[in-house]
């Protein structure tokens, strides 16, 4: 195995647990290691730090796998997918409808495994787990005996590892579409064109946390897409629910999802949610509950500061719009807004519509999406619920 070896100082976050080595920290790079090899990080002071898949070309030069790891094979894949899984089923026992591998956090640098009952969506980020895809298919069909396994990466982060974007079937049979069940709330998904691998799965456990203020209220469901908050306040007993998305065929979707569960209370809006809730204030609309759950509004730091004009703009719109004594839930999944920015914006926000706030809850991915604590790009979403006075 070829070494790769760390400028001075630079093994510190290692150390600490991080898993990226970053190109500006290498200080000598394996000679005939292509991208996807793995390779020895070792410190300048000669120490091992770990194995890791390498890219010669990467922003993140090596990714760690892990100290004793000489080959990435079967027996690999399968103790590590068989460990993610243990987790899983300990967590959401008797479910079928969660993220199966998380990255990082699982052990397996850019791999994302999403199941969907039957059915599993694969994602591969970085070259090394991309050439391998093939020995992770066999192990994923050992594991779960799945009736299909596609390949969604139609993504721009394969561009990092200079990889392109693709799709397909790559084991099994796949329906066009497929109906999923999360938090008792019934979901029809397109496995190969729906958002992300299908489905947002990492705020299951915020939809269901928000949907306990909804009975007998009235929802406004934001940046809706296939309707998750608002068909969950629905189920909760929502006197009635709003959503509203700038895509025609998400809302097409929360329609459709709306029905399939029978919730007559629900409709749904094409439109900008910005120009939405200006139009809202002037005709003088108000709410019991608003619901914030938008894309992100950044992917580097060059765009934070736009970013921040943003969520503080969406922000106190949403208050405006509330009823006193309402509830505003607000999410950002931008990894560049960190969580005490991120409730500062909101704070700003409430102050400039004259509102005041009181924070109920504070929240963060779903548990199937683990966070490494030395390593805070995995921690990216943020979730607040408060009460607007």
């Amino acid at each position: 195995m070829q070494a790769l070896i760390l400028k001075p100082k630079e093994d510190r976050r290692i150390y600490n647990g991080h898993l990226w080595v970053f190109s500006n920290e290498v200080a000598r790079h394996p000679a005939n290691s292509g991208p996807g090899d793995v390779v020895e990080v070792i410190s300048h002071r000669g120490e091992v730090l770990g194995s890791a898949l390498y890219h010669p070309h990467s922003l993140i030069s090596a990714r760690l796998l892990g100290r004793g790891v000489t080959t990435v094979d079967a027996a690999f894949f399968g103790e590590r997918l068989a460990r993610a899984l243990r987790l899983r089923q300990s967590l959401f026992p008797n479910e079928s409808c969660y993220r199966l591998v998380h990255g990082e956090s699982d052990d397996l640098p850019g791999l994302i495994v999403d199941r969907f009952g039957p059915d599993l969506a694969v994602q591969t980020l970085s070259a090394g787990m991309d050439v391998r895809l093939p020995l992770i298919v066999e192990s994923l069909r050992e594991l779960l005996a799945p009736r299909s396994i596609v390949e969604r990466n139609d993504t721009a982060l394969r561009s990092y590892e200079e990889l392109p974007e693709r799709t397909g079937l790559l084991w099994g049979d796949a329906p066009p579409e497929v109906t999923i069940e999360e938090n008792q709330v019934h979901y029809t998904i397109n496995l190969l064109s729906g958002q992300k691998t299908g489905f947002f799965l990492d705020q299951k456990v915020n939809r269901r946390a928000a949907a306990q203020f909804a009975p007998g209220r009235n929802v406004l469901d934001c940046f809706c897409n296939a309707g998750g908050f608002g068909l969950n306040a629905a189920r909760a007993g929502a006197a009635s629910v709003l959503g509203v998305d700038v895509s025609g065929e998400m809302v097409e979707q929360a329609t459709a999802n709306a029905a399939l569960n029978g919730f007559g209370q629900t409709s749904w809006v094409q439109a900008d949610v910005f120009l939405f809730l200006e139009q809202a204030i002037e005709r003088g609309e108000n709410y019991d509950v608003v619901i914030l759950d938008p894309p992100s509004f950044t992917r580097n730091r060059k765009t934070v500061p736009s970013a921040k004009k943003g969520y503080r703009r969406l922000n106190e719109l949403a208050c405006r719009v509330l009823r006193p004594e309402g509830i505003l839930v607000t999410a950002s999944c931008s990894f560049h807004i960190f969580e005490d920015v991120f409730y500062q914006i909101v704070s700003e926000a409430a102050t400039r519509a004259s509102r005041k706030l009181r924070l109920l809850e504070q929240r963060h991915q779903a548990p199937d999406h683990p966070v490494l604590p030395a390593m805070p790009e995995t921690r990216y979403l943020k979730l607040g619920i408060f009460q607007v006075l």
